[in-house]
């Protein structure tokens, strides 16, 4: 009876892990069906037992999520992709889709989808190598689009990326061709030999193209009736015009080498309140003409830059191969402006822009470094003094260890910070503040900081400013260790510092409130 009686408990308990284990599987199941979680990675061509033979049997019988890998071959079809998918070739040389001279060669009218990796080639003559509508969200990297009527179409596609890509020789109409289209990034492509336009936006907003060399078209870029677009980092030479806006308005170019273009840099048609700044004009027929057109030809701010191994804070212009104006100051920008076909250039730059570098926003310094070192003058120095003046707002200077005879004073909102308390001295060789801070939310910490001026409240540290840090330092043999400027330090925060075989510790003189001294 007792074994009769276990064997049915071990049955009916067996019944309920086994529906408990179905009813938990199929909440599983559901949720990865809500979430598309359950995605499946389907095979076109090679040799795996039920590969699809067509690209497009693969897409029809795919899921939202899935991956359809493509072997390298050649694949005669035009596709169609109305799915969230990614479709990824096996080479991008050997893995061909061709339109067989119809249609377009893919054509896309979902979002989400990713291609990457393909030739697309041969569509029709007015149809494109890839056709984006109505479609959101997409990324096409890494392919060769060529031998098309168009390379790219996105007609009312936004939020799409296209990037790595080589697009050329489509013979009919543009490289890529973006209407109505906004929000777009198209970025590190190699575009040429379009007969149109490498790029043309229609009625397209707030793209980005960047680190593009478009080259040997008709246009390097079109912009028409477009706004808000932004153009960067990009070569655009030897086409007949390099930029082309026409009634176009608020788009920013800047940071580009506009090379060699047989009729005109820039071509302005009626465009307004278009920016260039920091652009190379070299080797063109004639740099700008303009039609009705009214732009700004400098920044919109002032920059910081450096130039020379020095630092500066201006506006700045361009560099124009015909420039004949001189530099008296050595702020590499030219003291006349450069007449541009109506406007002007009021900061012209003196030589090309890469001479011209951005403030980085960490630079490192040891007595050590020379002009043999990587990033010499720019991101690493043998005095702390130039890598405060070479650093950028809220930027940090790091030293390493070492004794620096200099006096240091600190005029930006940044952080001085050093390698260890006891081994990074800064040594103001007996003479005035060794460290004198003008700026307001400095923080300095990890130092040994000595020998100031005898002279009365020569200090340490002098701070005439406020919300400063200053932490985990030594300050010594110095009339004053720190000392707080009348009526213009408060809110500073000194703590965990030894202050010792100085006149005097710490003062703080007049009217300077809410500071906190702690361990």
């Amino acid at each position: 009876m007792l074994g009769g009686k276990r064997s049915r408990y071990f049955i009916f308990f067996g019944i309920v892990c086994i529906g408990i284990s179905l009813f938990l599987a199929n909440d599983a199941i559901q949720a990865d069906e809500k979430y598309g979680n359950l995605s499946s990675t389907l095979y076109v061509g090679g040799t795996g037992a039920g590969n699809y033979s067509k690209i497009q049997h693969a897409i029809d019988n795919a899921s939202n999520g899935d991956t359809i890998f493509v072997y390298s071959g050649i694949y005669y079809e035009n596709v169609v992709i109305n799915k969230s998918i990614s479709l990824i070739g096996e080479d991008r040389n050997t893995t061909i889709i061709d339109g067989n001279n119809s249609g377009d060669v893919v054509y896309i009218n979902a979002n989400n989808a990713n291609i990457s990796n393909f030739t697309m080639r041969n569509s029709g003559n007015f149809y494109s190598g890839i056709k984006m509508y109505y479609s959101l969200f997409n990324s096409i990297h890494n392919c060769i689009i060529s031998n098309n009527g168009k390379g790219v179409h996105l007609d009312s596609s936004s939020y799409n990326i296209i990037s790595y890509c080589n697009i050329y020789s489509n013979n009919y109409y543009q490289g890529i061709y973006a209407e109505n289209s906004d929000n777009n990034t198209i970025s590190y492509c190699e575009i040429y030999s379009n007969p149109y336009d490498d790029i043309m936006l229609d009625s397209a907003d707030y793209n980005q193209i960047y680190n593009c060399n478009l080259s040997d078209s008709g246009d390097g870029i079109r912009i028409l009736y477009s706004y808000y677009n932004e153009i960067y980092d990009c070569i655009i030479s030897d086409n007949d015009y390099g930029i082309l806006p026409y009634f176009a308005e608020n788009n920013q170019i800047y940071n580009c080498n506009i090379l060699n273009n047989t009729v005109y840099g820039v071509y302005n048609f009626y465009s307004t309140d278009n920016v260039f700044f920091l652009n190379n004009f070299i080797g063109n027929a004639e740099n700008v003409y303009s039609v009705n057109s009214n732009n700004l030809w400098n920044s919109t701010q002032p920059m910081d830059y450096l130039y020379n191994g020095s630092s500066y804070t201006s506006y700045l212009g361009n560099y124009w191969d015909d420039y004949t104006g001189t530099d008296t100051n050595g702020d590499g920008i030219g003291e006349t402006s450069y007449n541009v076909n109506g406007d002007n250039d009021y900061y012209p730059l003196v030589q090309t822009q890469e001479n011209y570098l951005p403030l980085p926003n960490i630079v490192y310094v040891d007595d050590d470094f020379n002009s043999g070192t990587p990033g010499w003058n720019y991101t690493h120095f043998n005095k702390i003094q130039n890598g405060i003046n070479g650093v950028a707002e809220n930027g940090t200077v790091y030293v390493y260890n070492g004794t620096y005879y200099e006096n240091v004073v600190i005029n930006k909102s940044i952080s001085l910070i050093g390698e260890d308390r006891n081994t990074v001295i800064i040594d103001g060789n007996n003479t005035g503040d060794v460290v004198y801070v003008t700026a307001n939310n400095v923080s300095i910490r990890n130092f040994t900081i000595r020998n100031s001026g005898n002279n009365w409240r020569d200090s340490g540290i002098k701070i005439r400013s406020s919300f400063n840090h200053i932490s985990g330092c030594n300050i010594l043999d110095c009339y004053d260790g720190i000392y707080t400027h009348f009526s213009y330090s408060s809110n500073n925060t000194i703590s965990s510092c030894n202050i010792y075989l100085n006149n005097i510790g710490i003062e703080l003189v007049y009217f300077s409130d809410y500071n906190n001294i702690s361990y």
